[in-house]
């Protein structure tokens, strides 16, 4: 969650942190002008990501419970309750009307709008949008929790055994060539080059070693001045299957006056991320089945839950979401998770 902090001194209210403190906050934000306060989702699934729905324990997808055992978050016991909520705060308009279908062109545009008060996105990207290019100050917020005093939590934890994958189709005529081009990007020059560019042009390397975007740089002086925002995409890589440098090569983290590095740490410090699914693995038969089931699952999920928050389907709509996701096979789902569980535990 990121507020601008226009509309807490419009408000005049403190950083919310309870469900209820997020109600009146979002509706005082209403009546301060802005017709759409919070913008919720997108297609990209901002609906599911643990920000609210967490403060029910209806985590987006697989978490692990407080026993440690491998969950489904729509199928949790306060699903119904999460709903309701999101359905009033729909009705209320407090929500962007279109956050079925936004894009991320859509959402950022009305993120600057006069009509947004929250973000629900990465403090990163919206330090370019909002404070670079439009000088939009903001602040972040814990995920909001049920009660006052509880632990805000979350599912979105960072492991060292993650990042984006390659593969090489039947359809290449060099194989050796495209596997020399990945093989590039897990050196110690590819990992330079990837993360933070061309040295010289891009970046410089420090005494200790450490590469950094300098001030005369183009990241910093794009020739077509075109946002930093942009920029981690056209002097460096920032998602490729390589070695990422999460923070130190995001130059929207290391710009000078660059904020976005604390609201992480606060998030980092502040939050419980036991919930978090390990980097577990299937083995190839339960990854077939995993995406299978996962995919019709996740199908029916968008829909009766985007549907009961819109009020085209009443609100016990959700226990035919429950019968429906159970024939379809999701204590084998789940079983398969916490057979990768039971494995990633006992190594």
């Amino acid at each position: 969650m990121l507020i601008k902090q226009e509309a807490l001194d419009k408000t005049g209210l403190e950083v919310p942190e309870t469900i209820t403190e997020w109600h009146d906050f979002l509706a005082a934000c209403k009546d301060a002008g802005y017709k759409e306060p919070l913008n919720y989702g997108s297609t990209y699934g901002q609906i599911f990501t643990g920000i609210i729905n967490g403060a029910y324990n209806v985590w987006d997808w697989m978490f692990v419970d407080k026993d440690g055992k491998a969950a489904w978050g729509p199928a949790q016991p306060l699903a119904k309750e999460y709903l309701a909520t999101m359905r009033k705060w729909e009705e209320e308009d407090l929500l962007n009307s279109d956050w079925v279908t936004a894009d991320f062109n859509q959402r950022m545009a009305e993120a600057i709008s006069d009509d947004c008060a929250v973000m629900m996105d990465s403090p990163d990207t919206m330090w370019g949008y909002w404070m670079v290019d439009n000088n939009i100050d903001f602040v972040g917020a814990l995920n909001p929790v049920l009660n006052k005093g509880d632990k805000s939590g979350t599912t979105y934890l960072n492991f060292k055994r993650t990042g984006s994958t390659a593969a090489i189709t039947t359809q290449c005529e060099n194989v050796e060539a495209a596997m020399a081009f990945l093989d590039f990007a897990f050196t110690k020059k590819g990992w330079e080059l990837y993360n933070f560019g061309e040295y010289g042009s891009v970046h410089l390397v420090n005494e200790e070693g450490r590469p950094y975007f300098h001030a005369d740089g183009l990241m910093y002086n794009d020739p077509e001045g075109q946002p930093l925002s942009n920029l981690i995409w056209k002097y460096r890589i920032h998602s490729f299957a390589n070695i990422r440098d999460e923070h130190f090569s995001n130059p929207l983290i290391t710009a000078e006056g660059s904020y976005s590095g604390d609201i992480r740490a606060y998030w980092t410090e502040n939050m419980d991320a036991s919930y978090a699914m390990p980097p577990i693995t299937f083995t190839s038969e339960e990854s077939s089945r995993e995406a299978e089931l996962g995919t019709q699952l996740s199908t029916l999920r968008g829909e009766y839950f985007t549907k009961i928050i819109k009020g085209e389907l009443p609100l016990d709509a959700y226990d035919e979401f429950l019968s429906k996701a159970n024939q379809m096979g999701l204590d084998e789902f789940i079983g398969l998770y916490q057979a990768a569980l039971d494995r990633y535990n006992a190594r």
